[in-house]
């Protein structure tokens, strides 16, 4: 883990951004469904397509569990729209161009076999509760680290003690 990542019983950090879906904002969404937000490092990297592929074939697991996943990284918003019509993504995609967001809640690569991702946004996982209490935080040691999507599931039902 990081030094200085938001942890478990600790608030999250609100914000504003641009999505695919207009403005959002995380303490709105966050009173209708525990929010599961994952901060990615690249569009049509070969990790992250391979993982929002099990994001969305176990959706309805998410669903059940009455979570909805937020995707977040620094790419313009055009990308993000590009990219959930390339993936078949039933996902509301954030743009955080000045990784502000992505700063916040130390999502940012300190180490990556690639010099480029260096700075960038790097994998990670907090889900958010009703309260705006996170619930469960993961953060890459270094970008292409995943937590396998039957871990995550089970992880999260034990933070929301379902």
């Amino acid at each position: 883990g990081h030094l200085n990542m938001l942890s478990v019983g600790e608030k999250a950090i609100d914000f504003t951004l641009d999505s695919t879906e207009g403005k959002f904002t995380l303490s709105e969404h966050a009173i209708d469904s525990p929010i599961l937000l994952y901060f990615f490092p690249v569009i049509n990297g070969r990790t992250c397509t391979d993982y929002i592929s099990s994001m969305i074939e176990r959706n309805e697991e998410f669903k059940e569990l009455g979570v909805d996943i937020i995707n977040i990284n620094h790419e313009p918003i055009d990308n993000h729209r590009a990219w959930i019509e390339h993936t078949g993504s039933p996902f509301v995609d954030l743009s955080d161009p000045e990784l502000t967001i992505c700063k916040a809640y130390d999502a940012i690569v300190k180490k990556a076999k690639s010099e480029s991702l260096i700075g960038k946004t790097n994998r990670a996982l907090f889900l958010i509760d009703k309260d705006m209490t996170i619930r469960y935080a993961w953060c890459a040691d270094i970008p292409s680290d995943t937590v396998p999507i039957g871990t995550l599931i089970s992880e999260i039902k034990d933070a929301l003690d379902i």
